[in-house]
C-alpha cells in the first residue's frame, strides 16, 4: 500500500520504519483492505478501531505489543489527517484506551460455569446446534477469535483415529492442527447435517436479513457474550474460553509442554498464564534434578 510507505518515510530511525509498516500492514489485512490500492479511511469508523483492539487483547500478544499497534494506528490516522485524507481520527476515543490484562482467577471460569454455558445451548433448533458446536470447538481447541471465525466445514475432518480442527494462517498463528475428541466432532456434523452440505462456512446465520450467511467476527464475539450472560456470567468472551479451558487441562495432569502445544504458543509466550498456580508448585516437588547426586 503506498500510502503506508508515505507515511513511513518521516521517520528516520529504521527500526521505527520496520515496526510502524509491519502493524500497520497487520492492521490492514484485519480490516481486509491490504490489497486495495486506493483504501476508503473515510470508510473507517471507530467501531472497527474497537473491533481491532478486541482481537489483539484476544491474542497471545503481550500488552506492550498491543500498545505499539494501537500507537502506529492512532499515529497514520493521525498523519491522515494532517494531510488531509480524512477529517478526523477514528482512534482518538476513551473506549480505545490498553490496560493491562487482568490475569487473576476473576477472567477464569470454572468447569462448573463452563457447563452452564453449555447449557444455554442445549437445544435443538439450529441455533442451539450451531452455538452448542461453537462453544465445544472454543474450548477443546483452544481456539483464538482470529481462529474461530475463518472456520470452513471442512477444516473438521479426520486424520488416523482422531479428529482435528485445521487452523486458518493468521497473523497470530502459523496454521497447522488441533486435535478434538469425538463429542466436538459429533456436534458439527449435527451442525453440517442441518446446513445439508459439506463446505461452505462453518458459523452461519440463522436471522432471517442474513440467513445462511457467513458470520462475522463481531457477531460470533456478541453470541460468546450472550451465551455468557444467558449462563449468569458476566463478561465471557472467548480468550476466557481459551483460558479457562487451559487451565481446566492444566489441573486435570496436563505438563506445560502439552499446554504450550495446544495452545500454539510461540518461544516467547507463557503458558504459564494457563496454569494454576499450585498445581504448577506442586510439579517442583519432584522434578529430573531430584534424582540427580552430585558430589560438591
Amino acid at each position: 500500500m503506498p500510502i503506508i510507505s508515505q507515511f513511513l518515510d518521516q521517520f528516520s530511525s529504521e527500526n521505527t520504519r520496520r515496526a510502524y509498516g509491519t502493524d500497520l500492514r497487520h492492521f490492514f489485512q484485519e480490516l481486509g483492505m491490504m490489497n486495495e490500492s486506493s483504501p476508503k479511511f473515510t470508510h473507517i469508523e471507530t467501531r472497527h478501531i474497537e473491533s481491532y483492539l478486541e482481537s489483539l487483547q484476544d491474542s497471545d500478544l503481550s500488552t506492550a505489543t498491543v500498545r505499539r499497534r494501537m500507537a502506529a494506528t492512532r499515529r497514520f490516522f493521525d498523519w491522515l489527517v494532517e494531510e488531509g485524507h480524512v477529517s478526523s481520527n477514528p482512534c482518538r476515543s476513551a473506549s480505545l484506551s490498553v490496560e493491562t490484562p487482568d490475569r487473576t482467577d476473576a477472567t477464569v471460569l470454572s468447569k462448573e460455569e463452563l457447563q452452564s454455558i453449555l447449557s444455554a445451548t442445549d437445544d435443538d433448533s439450529p441455533p442451539g446446534v450451531r452455538d452448542r458446536a461453537l462453544i465445544l470447538l472454543i474450548l477443546y481447541g483452544a481456539l483464538r477469535r482470529s481462529e474461530v471465525a475463518p472456520l470452513d466445514v471442512d477444516d473438521i475432518r479426520p486424520l488416523g483415529r482422531h479428529w482435528v480442527i485445521d487452523l486458518p494462517r493468521h497473523a497470530q498463528t502459523t496454521g497447522g492442527y488441533v486435535k478434538i475428541p469425538d463429542q466436538a466432532a459429533d456436534a458439527v456434523q449435527q451442525l453440517v447435517d442441518i446446513y445439508g452440505e459439506g463446505s461452505g462456512p462453518l458459523w452461519r446465520s440463522f436471522s432471517n436479513r442474513n440467513w445462511g450467511k457467513r458470520m462475522s467476527a463481531d457477531a460470533i464475539y456478541k453470541r460468546v457474550r450472550n451465551l455468557g450472560r444467558e449462563a449468569g456470567l458476566e463478561s465471557v468472551n472467548i480468550q476466557m474460553l481459551r483460558r479457562s479451558a487451559l487451565r481446566l487441562a492444566s489441573k486435570s495432569g496436563a505438563s506445560l509442554g502439552q499446554i504450550r502445544d495446544h495452545a500454539r504458543l510461540d518461544r516467547e509466550s507463557s503458558a504459564i498464564e494457563y496454569v494454576d498456580e499450585e498445581d504448577a508448585t506442586s510439579r517442583l516437588r519432584s522434578t529430573a534434578a531430584d534424582f540427580l547426586e552430585i558430589s560438591v
